[in-house]
C-alpha cells in the first residue's frame, strides 16, 4: 500500500448530503486507508462505505463512521452501489493484490537476497491463501480486469467533481501497469485527468484523478 491517498485531502470535492465516500480493499489493521477515509467522511458528514473480499470486521467495529462489507469489490459495485442511491465523491481502488515479480524464477538461490526471497515466499502465500480462501488463482490479468469491472460498475455513480485513486498503479514503458492498468485509461476516455502519481523508490506507485474541469 502506498501512501497517495492521504493526499486526497488536498484535492477533497464539494460534499453534499447525497455524497459518499468507497474503499475497495479495507485496511487489515489499524492507521491504514480504512481509518484515513472514515476520519474524512466524518469531518465532511458523510460516511465510509468499505469493501473487502476477506472479513474486516476486527478493523470496523473500532472505526466510527464506516459501513463494512464483506464481499467482492465488483459484486458490491454492481448490486448494493445501485441500491443507495447516493453519489461517489471519492473512491479508493485497492484490492486483489498484484504480483510484481511474476516474471521471476519462484526457485531462487540463496546468494539472490534476503529481501528478494522474503519477496517471493509473500506472493506463494498470498497465492495459497486466494486458494484455500477463495477457490480461486491470484493473477494480475485478473487483478486488472477486477478493478476495471468495479470502475465500469461505479461510473454512473460518481459525483460530477471526485476523486479517483489507484494504488499499487504505475507507468512502465509509457503504459500504465499495476492495479489499475485499465481504469486509468477508462477514466481518461471518459472525462478524468490526472493529477498526482505516486513512485517512491520503486515500491510505492499511485495515481490520482479527478473529474473536476
Amino acid at each position: 500500500m502506498g501512501n497517495l491517498f492521504r493526499r486526497a485531502t488536498n484535492h477533497m470535492p464539494p460534499i453534499s448530503s447525497k455524497d459518499i465516500i468507497v474503499e475497495i480493499g479495507s485496511a487489515k489493521g489499524p492507521g491504514g486507508s480504512t481509518h484515513f477515509f472514515a476520519d474524512l467522511a466524518m469531518r465532511h458528514n458523510t460516511v465510509l462505505h468499505s469493501i473487502d473480499i476477506d472479513d474486516r470486521t476486527h478493523v470496523f467495529r473500532d472505526i466510527p463512521g464506516v459501513i463494512g462489507y464483506q464481499q467482492a469489490g465488483s459484486e458490491w459495485a454492481k448490486n448494493i452501489c445501485p441500491s443507495l442511491n447516493k453519489n461517489i465523491a471519492v473512491l479508493y481502488l485497492d484490492n486483489y493484490d498484484y504480483n510484481y515479480w511474476v516474471d521471476t524464477d519462484s526457485d531462487i538461490a540463496d546468494n539472490d537476497g534476503p529481501v528478494l526471497q522474503a519477496a517471493l515466499e509473500a506472493v506463494r502465500n498470498q497465492k495459497n491463501e486466494y486458494l484455500q480462501k477463495h477457490n480461486f488463482i491470484m493473477c494480475n490479468q485478473d487483478c486488472v480486469i477486477e478493478h476495471l469491472k468495479q470502475m465500469i460498475f461505479l461510473l454512473p455513480f460518481m459525483s460530477k467533481h471526485s476523486l479517483v485513486i489507484c494504488d499499487d498503479t504505475y507507468l512502465s514503458n509509457d503504459c500504465w501497469a499495476g492495479k489499475g492498468a485499465a481504469v486509468v485509461p477508462y477514466l481518461v476516455i471518459n472525462g478524468y485527468h490526472i493529477i498526482e502519481t505516486e513512485n517512491i523508490h520503486g515500491s510505492s506507485y499511485g495515481v490520482m484523478l479527478t473529474n473536476a474541469k
